[in-house]
């Protein structure tokens, strides 16, 4: 749950507005109540998976035409899809629903939506490497929303840190995706000062 986002704004703890805490119920209901909107588009455009800018579009939607909580909203509904299946065991994986409902645009050598349901995929380092490449789809937005708040610097130092200090399965390929964003902070930062309001 990022800042200025819907699920943010709209779930103040009555303790302190400024960092509020949220139930895991409360939490999971809002992004199914997206997946399910989601899921309807998906129907609606024939069942073939949904591309990353008609995502943001429906997130844009949501916040009232605003990119900053639209790419944090964004960026948590793929963080709860692809990781909150590591939280608990459900019945329905979050992370296969990405599979066959959300277009791969990331990976340029394969695609995501070509691998089978993680059930059906070998235990050991492939199954993990694919869960984890999933992550992917949560870290560029998070990227360009942290520009909201940081310098490209500051954003591309602390990325950095992160994979020095970590150790990530697939973190060689993760780091080269990723880095591609990174390293193209400033000029998506100044791109993104066509949009700020003026006067």
């Amino acid at each position: 749950m990022l800042p200025g986002t819907n699920l943010y704004v709209e779930n103040p703890s009555p303790l302190d507005k400024q960092y509020p805490i949220i139930s895991p119920n409360l939490i999971s209901n809002h992004f199914q109540t997206i997946k399910k909107d989601l899921t309807n588009i998906f129907h609606e455009e024939g069942e073939t998976p949904i591309s990353m800018s008609r995502i943001l579009v429906y997130f844009l939607k949501m916040n009232s035409g605003a990119l900053h909580p639209a790419l944090g909203d964004m960026t948590g509904f793929f963080k709860y899809m692809a990781r909150s299946e590591l939280m608990h065991n459900a019945p329905s994986r979050p992370i296969d629903w990405l599979g066959s409902h959300v277009r791969d645009q990331l990976n340029r050598n394969f695609s995501l939506n070509n691998f089978p349901p993680l059930e059906e995929l070998p235990k050991g380092e492939i199954k993990d490497s694919v869960i984890s490449i999933w992550g992917l789809m949560y870290h560029i937005p998070n990227l360009v929303y942290l520009l909201s708040y940081f310098s490209p610097n500051i954003v591309r130092s602390t990325a950095t840190i992160e994979y020095i200090s970590s150790d990530h399965v697939a973190e060689a390929y993760k780091v080269k995706v990723d880095g591609e964003v990174v390293n193209s902070l400033n000029d998506i930062f100044s791109y993104l000062q066509n949009f700020k309001p003026t006067g």
